[in-house]
């Protein structure tokens, strides 16, 4: 049986985040693409840094374009070792991309958070067709 996508509301998603109970965060670190405006709602909304990482894995057909994640952009790593950090992406299928986003702080204390998927965190664990995103 194949799922319908369903649609969520920018309103809807907003409305998510600002009621998630998010633990203690000093840095975003949002997984372009699909991760980015997540990542700056969030970062906004703790009012904490921002920091883009291109961890490329699928392309934008959603096929599979390398053997494992791939950091495209890996300028600007150096961060506070007292940072907490949340690695943020939209959706989470295998894990594969949020532990190679893990790996590249493995002196700090990292918290994954998806909107669907698997992670530590989940905005939306209840959904499991796919999302038509209000940003895409």
């Amino acid at each position: 049986m194949v799922e319908d996508k369903i649609r969520l509301s920018f309103e809807e998603i907003s409305q998510g985040l600002q009621s998630f109970p998010f633990p203690p965060i000093d840095l975003v670190v949002a997984i372009a693409t699909g991760g980015t405006i997540p990542g700056c709602l969030i970062a906004h909304q703790l009012r904490c840094e921002l920091l883009n990482l291109r961890i490329e894995y699928r392309d934008d057909q959603n096929k599979i374009k390398y053997d494992s994640p791939k950091l495209v952009n890996p300028e600007n790593l150096e961060i506070d070792l007292s940072q907490r950090i949340l690695i943020v992406d939209d959706v989470s299928v295998t894990g594969s991309t949020l532990a190679t986003a893990s790996s590249l702080f493995p002196d700090h204390e990292a918290t994954t958070f998806v909107l669907k998927g698997k992670a530590d965190l989940v905005l939306f664990p209840e959904i499991t067709q796919c999302i038509l995103w209000p940003w895409r």
